[in-house]
């Protein structure tokens, strides 16, 4: 079951995201990709994620258990063990994970060399929108 919504959503949830940065960098700064491309890249920076649910999944068989909602993996959140579970420093911590931050470095390598700009101000402004979502489930994870 498990496997079989991966290899439906995981197509659409990667062409949901193409579509969304086809309409920033195409509209908003003027690019000249077409969709395909943009899928393409986000099909190939795609790789880091599988080979993450890999080692995720392989760390599950071996018995490793998960931190807070998240599957065993490279998040912060190992580092505050010492810290409840509900804190505000540990939630916020435990959403940084490390794979998906090498997911959007790739990811915006990738959109550099497709729009012809800067791979650090592309990569930048992704990291920064993923720590203010992190800072939001902090918040929210913290409050419940």
């Amino acid at each position: 079951m498990i496997a079989g919504a991966t290899l439906i959503l995981g197509p659409l949830f990667s062409a949901v995201i193409a579509g969304i940065l086809l309409l920033i960098f195409s509209t908003l700064m003027g690019g000249e990709a077409k969709f395909k491309q943009v899928y393409a890249v986000m099909a190939h920076s795609g790789v880091v994620s599988t080979v993450a649910a890999l080692l995720g999944a392989g760390l599950i068989m071996l018995g490793a258990q998960p931190t807070g909602a998240n599957p065993p993996g490279a998040n912060l959140g190992i580092f505050v063990p010492m810290l409840e579970e509900t804190s505000f420093v540990t939630q916020f911590l435990s959403a940084i994970d490390l794979v998906l931050i090498w997911w959007l470095v790739t990811l915006s390598i990738g959109l550099a060399v497709l729009y012809k700009r800067r791979t650090g101000g592309i990569a930048f402004t992704l990291l920064c929108v993923y720590v203010l979502i992190a800072l939001l489930r902090g918040y929210a994870g913290s409050r419940s």
